[in-house]
């Protein structure tokens, strides 16, 4: 199990370059508040994306990116020609092939 030590914000910096607005003759620091609210929110998702990982992308939409990459498309242009079935049969053909290569990964392992 990993431990995350968040690193501290340095308030000072925020609260000196704030600028303040009266609302009902008291001083509200919105801006301020957002700022820092952001900061905290940016830092904590930083440390779950350490902890979790990157997400996955689904296997259906990597298949759709590697059949959509200027390679791919290129060597089958050269090998199908001019005509638009030709491409159609060879991207199916190419389909079918990162259908068979893909792995299954199972979650519970």
């Amino acid at each position: 199990m990993a431990v995350a030590i968040l690193i501290p914000t340095p308030l000072r910096r925020y609260v000196d370059g704030a600028t303040r607005v009266e609302v009902d003759a008291r001083t509200v620091d919105g801006a301020l508040v957002r700022r820092m609210t952001y900061v905290l929110l940016r830092r904590l998702e930083r440390e779950r994306r350490a902890v979790v990982g990157p997400t996955r992308k689904p296997a259906d939409r990597l298949r759709e990116e590697v059949l959509r990459s200027p390679r791919l498309q290129k060597i089958i242009t050269d090998m199908a020609g001019e005509g638009a079935s030709e491409r159609r049969v060879l991207t199916l053909k190419a389909h079918a092939m990162l259908r068979e290569m893909e792995a299954q990964p199972d979650a519970n392992v």
